[in-house]
């Protein structure tokens, strides 16, 4: 999983500098990060060891691709 954990990390990383550079907040973005983080973390920890790593990093794919979505939402929370 090691190496999954790697190109996970560069995801969130490009994902993060991708939310900076559209104009959200860092408060935001990391908020946003954190949240498919901690999903695709949950929802791989049932699954086999040996399909991990690749699970993860599908899953983190599908929620990062929803980060800003959810990002939007959190700004129109926080402009109330």
């Amino acid at each position: 999983m090691d190496n999954a954990l790697t190109r996970a990390n560069a995801l969130l990383a490009a994902r993060k500098h991708d939310l900076l550079a559209r104009g959200y907040p860092p408060q935001v973005a990391e908020a946003a990060i954190k949240r498919a983080r901690r999903t695709a973390e949950s929802i791989v920890l049932p699954i086999s060891p040996e399909i991990r790593g690749q699970a993860y990093l599908d899953i983190l794919r599908s929620e990062l691709a929803q980060a800003e979505s959810w990002a939007g939402k959190e700004m129109q929370v926080k402009a109330g």
